[in-house]
């Protein structure tokens, strides 16, 4: 070996274990490292749909600022592209629906498994999202948005802080504010839905209980999808008068779905509901015994069902590019417009289905892959962003609105690509960092408080347990001294 190569190897060396201890250092401080109970993929799949909603608002207020999107010729792709990572909620809300009916799937499908307790669902839930949320909300009315600290903004300013807010409401503070009202609505009456599902849920074959959770599901996702369509084609016309007064149905509307207007209305069931029965097959192919055959046929069909999955998402995309801007390309013009007045109101209704769909057989298909197949998004960069994709998820906005008004006129008279990497280290050095700051000063001390309360309660619950049995162990003992005492007695007078 050459004194080159001897150089080589020792730098070699020194770089790797620098990043080792590098990633291990992350890893603790974002509390990422690999753990049984955790799904990596999961994380990596989380930190994507952040990714694609923060491209989707750079890229957006880019278009006001630096540049158009391009909508003719191949470029029209890419536009389509980015305008597609608005879907990204979608996947949340997906990713939503499977871990939080986790331990309640494993509750309705093995027979040996504790219900999850109500209140501890709750209190994790609550403490997982209100500290960061309360925080941001705060600092963005102090510093951007004055205007609404008065009485008479109290009204408004109540449905921030109980998650009635809806999508133009949201947007006169946070943008993204309005899906966080969807989330916390979701899991304030995720338990009573999953209480429904036991009722039909009771057969004593864990292969009836999958397929009458299964049909649970099923009508849960046509009940979303059901809403959507009497929302969009009903409330608004005579054809139920005869029912419903017109205001009576305003009022369900309002109840049962959101406000009228923009496509990102809805309570987005049909969407928890696909993420609960991922999440279901999740835990019967890998939990249930009987079901080993069943698992070796689906790792084999994975990548068949990725490749579905993600033609069906890219399809979705041009069309949805089309669909806000018809006639964007001659291209897309040729390929859809015979098509238009079919899939136009279809669109409307289904869209949140469809690309839900999507995502779930993408996820579907790197849950139950080959270890190959889910490596890319189990690497720890991507589960880094994951950890802290809440944070980045709420903060993103403001910080990019706060770079485009304030910032941005310094370089406008650059070129497009000095604008474009002052943008993205905009990214790097500001908003990541600010998310990191708000995942460890927010949302960690939020989820230990919430354990803490959860620790001292269970021990309050088992305190009297303990002291019922010392008061059993006393009794049994005073009753044995007593008939001891009573023996003794009887022995004496026998002697005497």
């Amino acid at each position: 070996m050459n004194y080159a190569q001897k150089v080589y190897r020792s730098f070699y060396t020194f770089l790797n274990e620098n990043i080792k201890r590098l990633s291990n250092d992350i890893n603790d401080a974002l509390g990422t490292g690999k753990k049984e109970s955790s799904i990596l993929v999961l994380d990596g799949l989380r930190a994507i749909a952040c990714l694609s909603v923060l491209v989707f608002h750079f890229r957006w207020l880019s278009s006001q600022n630096i540049s158009l999107f391009p909508l003719h010729g191949p470029l029209t792709y890419v536009t389509a592209f980015f305008l597609f990572g608005n879907a990204g909620v979608i996947l949340f809300f997906l990713l939503s629906g499977f871990l939080l009916f986790l331990p309640f799937a494993k509750a309705l499908l093995l027979e040996r498994q504790k219900w999850p307790s109500t209140s501890r669902f709750y209190l994790r839930r609550i403490f997982r999202i209100i500290p960061a949320y309360y925080i941001a909300f705060i600092l963005l009315l102090l510093f951007f948005h004055p205007n609404f600290l008065s009485l008479n903004q109290w009204q408004v300013i109540s449905k921030f802080l109980t998650f009635r807010m809806n999508y133009n409401l949201a947007q006169q503070i946070n943008g993204v504010f309005w899906t966080l009202a969807i989330e916390f609505q979701f899991y304030m009456i995720l338990p009573l839905i999953v209480w429904f599902m036991r009722l039909f849920v009771r057969s004593t074959s864990v292969h009836w209980r999958i397929i009458q959770l299964c049909l649970c599901l099923v009508v849960m996702i046509g009940w979303g999808i059901a809403v959507r369509y009497w929302a969009f084609y009903f409330v608004d016309t005579a054809n139920l008068d005869w029912l419903l007064s017109h205001a009576v149905r305003n009022s369900l509307r309002l109840l049962l779905y959101g406000d009228p207007g923009p496509t990102e209305s809805g309570k987005y069931f049909e969407v928890f509901g696909l993420g609960m029965l991922v999440c279901t097959f999740y835990v019967y192919l890998r939990q249930v015994p009987q079901s080993a055959r069943l698992s070796r046929i689906t790792e084999r069909l994975s990548v068949f069902l990725m490749l579905i999955g993600l033609s069906s998402l890219i399809f979705f995309s041009v069309w949805n590019l089309y669909f806000i801007n018809i006639g964007a390309s001659s291209e897309l013009e040729h390929l859809f417009h015979s098509y238009q007045s079919f899939f136009k109101p279809i669109w409307l209704v289904w869209r949140p289905f469809l690309i839900g769909l999507a995502y779930a057989l993408c996820m579907f298909a790197l849950l139950h892959g080959p270890k190959w197949f889910k490596h890319p998004l189990e690497l720890a960069p991507l589960r880094w962003l994951g950890a802290i994709s809440y944070s980045l998820y709420i903060w993103h906005m403001p910080l990019a609105l706060l770079f485009f008004g304030y910032f941005f006129p310094y370089i406008h008279n650059r070129s497009y690509a000095v604008q474009y990497i002052i943008s993205f280290l905009w990214i790097v050095i500001v908003i990541l960092p600010f998310s990191v700051l708000s995942y460890r000063l927010a949302e960690k001390p939020g989820i230990r408080f919430g354990e803490y309360i959860l620790r001292r309660m269970e021990k309050q619950k088992k305190l009297p347990d303990v002291i019922q049995n010392e008061d059993t162990k006393i009794g049994h003992i005073d009753a044995t001294t007593t008939q001891d005492e009573d023996i003794t007695m009887i022995a004496i007078r026998a002697v005497q």
